[in-house]
């Protein structure tokens, strides 16, 4: 309904942290307040997350109307897992911002684990978006799969290990042919 500035002065408020202040609304528009929220206009909305995938540090962004605790990459499953809690009594959003890898990823999104809809779009500075609703007064735990696989690597010297099982599939297949014949 409206911005204003507190009265009170909140020097400095770090990540997590519970500072009680006031709130004066304006008497005309008191009793049609059922809830209201504090934050800062103005300030950068996105979230930056570094998770570990594939043993390396995996860097995206979120924007919600809620709070993302908990995120982490599972190496099993391929997937970003997140507790998400919206506490307001409308709806709100979870918008999550991957750097592309192939620009093949397909993801999927679990809630509770179960399957909810979601868009999945792609921007022009090559990340995806994976945008979901979120209900009224809820708690989910997400999960988020359809990630670049690639991280799953090969010896480096794996081109050797081919250049060394041609020859040898060539001999069996060539000793085969020739009992063959023999016989």
């Amino acid at each position: 309904m409206d911005v204003g500035k507190s009265v009170e002065t909140i020097e400095k408020m770090s990540p997590g942290e519970k500072i009680a202040f006031s709130m004066y609304p304006d008497p005309q528009h008191a009793s049609m307040v059922s809830y209201y929220s504090c934050f800062v206009v103005g300030a950068d909305p996105t979230m930056p997350v570094s998770v570990i995938k594939d043993g390396k540090p995996y860097n995206f962004v979120y924007l919600t109307s809620g709070s993302v605790v908990d995120t982490k990459y599972d190496d099993a499953t391929h997937s970003v897992t997140a507790t998400v809690r919206y506490p307001f009594p409308d709806s709100g959003f979870v918008n999550f911002m991957f750097p592309e890898e192939t620009g093949a990823e397909k993801f999927s999104v679990l809630s509770n684990g179960k399957p909810v809809e979601f868009v999945q779009s792609k921007d022009p500075d090559g990340y995806w978006h994976v945008e979901l609703s979120l209900s009224p007064r809820s708690t989910s735990y997400l999960s988020i799969s359809g990630f670049d696989q690639s991280g799953v690597s090969y010896p480096d010297n794996f081109r050797n290990y081919i250049l060394v099982i041609i020859p040898i599939a060539a001999a069996a297949i060539s000793i085969v042919i020739w009992k063959k014949r023999k016989d």
